[in-house]
């Protein structure tokens, strides 16, 4: 039992550290200016734009902390942080903090 808490601590971890460094990428390098981030091959192909398009100018924008900015070039990423920091708030209340939450984005 106390090896898979160990994997799973270590697991979190490198989660964090991976996430911490495309973070900084983001704020680092803009996407709109610099040829390292992909471009959408969506819309390389059809000219329509999918979901995803203006993310990373997005998450740039607002890691700056120019939110309206941001949520212009995609609505999505609002709605997908306050999505992601809830199940991230769950995850550390349950595991760490050995408090029972009710997660209310499945049952």
């Amino acid at each position: 039992m106390k090896r898979i808490t160990k994997h799973k601590n270590l697991v979190f971890l490198l989660l964090i550290l991976a996430s911490t460094s495309v973070f900084g990428l983001f704020y680092f390098w803009n996407p709109a200016n610099n040829s390292l981030f992909p471009k959408c091959f969506f819309y390389s192909l059809t000219h329509l734009y999918c979901p995803g398009c203006g993310s990373q100018r997005a998450i740039h924008q607002i890691l700056h902390g120019n939110i309206l900015t941001g949520l212009n070039y995609n609505y999505l990423i609002g709605f997908l942080t306050l999505v992601l920091s809830y199940m991230l708030y769950v995850y550390i209340a349950q595991e760490y903090l050995k408090k029972p939450i009710k997660n209310l984005l499945y049952k």
